[in-house]
């Protein structure tokens, strides 16, 4: 079954059923965007930490600017695993805000997708507060784990969630990790 015919079918089957979005790498959405217009059904992207061929800031954003153009309502971005091993969290933080200014300007949401081998409880900690600062509507690993839903896969846990809500007093714009 060539690709193509592959997506519709998902695409018709995500309306027919009422389907909340059809999930696409962000090279597929091109596809996936138009069948879903005048739907009820979104189009969502995933954009890995390396899915830009250059890797550079304003290349992602000008991605997720033409992500937005075509109709794509929420965008899981990957963040780049040399930021994380850097602690490069004022920058993941910055980053993240315009991603998530785009994302809102346009109506849609902004999942910051976590590499779960990468995380340290200290760096989960300091990846959830550059995310809630950076106005990320939603959290979540590559290796399944859904930090708002509730699923512990990985070496994060809920308690270190629901620790790092409940000891976050105020976030402001200007996120700066200690």
């Amino acid at each position: 079954i060539s690709p193509a015919k592959k997506i519709r079918e998902v695409c018709e089957y995500a309306v027919k059923y009422k389907m909340a979005g059809v999930l696409a790498t962000a090279n597929y959405c091109y596809d996936v965007a138009p069948l879903l217009k005048d739907t009820d059904v979104e189009t969502i992207a995933v954009i890995s930490a390396m899915d830009v061929t250059d890797n550079l800031f304003s290349s992602k954003k000008h991605y997720l600017e033409s992500l937005v153009k075509i109709g794509v309502k929420g965008v899981d971005i990957g963040v780049l695993g040399t930021m994380i091993i850097d602690r490069e969290f004022d920058d993941i933080a910055e980053e993240f805000r315009q991603y998530a200014e785009i994302m809102h300007a346009g109506g849609g949401r902004l999942g910051m997708v976590l590499e779960a081998g990468q995380l340290s409880d200290e760096n989960l900690d300091h990846l959830c507060e550059a995310a809630i600062c950076a106005g990320a509507d939603y959290l979540r690993t590559s290796s399944g784990l859904d930090l708002m839903g509730g699923i512990n896969i990985g070496r994060a846990t809920i308690h270190n969630i629901c620790s790092l809500y409940n000891n976050l007093k105020y976030c402001s714009n200007d996120y700066q990790h200690e």
